[in-house]
């Protein structure tokens, strides 16, 4: 059983792009989170992944050309998916996974999108993030019982969620704080249906929080909210979603840890929530309730965002990065 910590990632995904450039194949980022130690061995081996991911734990997963899923890192609770709690310091096949569509991975559990629209999960399930209907955790991959149809998904610290191509929303997992959005804090071991998310075109997870972008254009958000992380203008968690004023219209965003950013169809970059690193990127320490544009970053490719720090690929290929350097976090 994983404890919940505050132990996001070295580097996000802007080190996915740059590891599957220098591999020589497209990058594609799903929510999740990445750790540069799990990558780097990736590099090394030269494994010509078309799209890496980590999680929380230091666990990491890729995709091949030819369908194939490969895992490592830390095994504890069985993220691996290998049948066993052995950690992998290299890259192991899931053969389970083969063909997948899309991997995620959350905090110590994965979940794959399967071509027939069905979804499978492994790893630790203490919140019921696998959504099997049980918290045991899973070492092998086992299919998610009434899920299909699925057309996204994505997976935050200890809770997943899709979206069917009917346009309904589902989740599971942890709830305490509202992390789900059904309107309770109540956890969810089994796959809930969230109304006020009919129709999200897609979905965004952050550490115990979440985002859509909705068919009109709107952004909404709900869960955790201590460090403003949702910019709805307040800290009160939220169990129900709400929109987020200045958002319509969002091309991507971005959750972090505490904070996050959206990418505006303008090309402009919008930062809010925990900004005591200054990770934000506004110059300031000062906490944004609510969103604020970033100059520096107008026509950003991609914005990443860690734990206390964040860094965006500009439109002329540099890679800046700012917030909280403690660990060298901004390379």
């Amino acid at each position: 059983m994983r404890a919940p910590a505050k132990a996001w990632p070295l580097l996000t995904f802007v080190m996915a792009a740059l590891l599957c450039a220098w591999l020589g194949a497209p990058a594609r980022a799903e929510a999740g989170t990445n750790r540069a130690t799990m990558l780097t061995g990736v590099a090394e081996q030269n494994m010509g992944f078309d799209f890496v991911t980590a999680g929380n734990y230091e666990v990491a997963a890729g995709m091949r050309t030819d369908g194939s899923v490969w895992t490592w890192g830390s095994n504890d609770c069985g993220q691996i998916g290998d049948g066993t709690t052995t950690d992998r310091s290299t890259p192991v096949r899931i053969t389970a996974a083969q063909g997948a569509l899309s991997v995620v991975v959350g905090g110590s559990h994965m979940v794959a999108l399967m071509p027939d629209g069905r979804l499978l999960t492994w790893g630790d399930n203490w919140a019921g993030q696998l959504g099997d209907g049980t918290t045991t955790e899973r070492h092998s991959p086992i299919y998610v019982p009434g899920m299909t149809d699925v057309r996204m998904v994505s997976a935050g610290d200890e809770m997943t969620m899709a979206i069917k191509t009917d346009g309904t929303v589902w989740a599971w997992g942890n709830n305490a704080q509202g992390n789900l959005g059904d309107d309770t804090t109540t956890l969810r071991k089994s796959p809930v249906q969230i109304p006020a998310l009919a129709g999200a075109r897609a979905i965004e997870l952050g550490e115990a929080s979440g985002f859509a972008i909705m068919a009109d254009g709107s952004v909404r958000a709900w869960g955790a909210n201590p460090d403003a992380q949702l910019g709805d203008g307040s800290t009160t968690n939220r169990p129900t979603p709400v929109t987020i004023a200045g958002l319509a219209g969002a091309r991507e965003i971005v959750a972090g840890y505490g904070h996050g950013f959206a990418i505006m169809p303008d090309g402009g970059v919008k930062g809010w929530g925990d900004n005591s690193n200054g990770e934000v990127g506004d110059g300031t320490t000062s906490m944004r309730t609510s969103p604020i544009t970033i100059a520096s970053l107008a026509g950003a490719r991609q914005v990443a965002a860690g734990d206390a720090h964040s860094m965006a690929i500009l439109a002329d290929g540099t890679v800046r990065a700012w917030g909280q350097n403690t660990s060298g976090q901004l390379g």
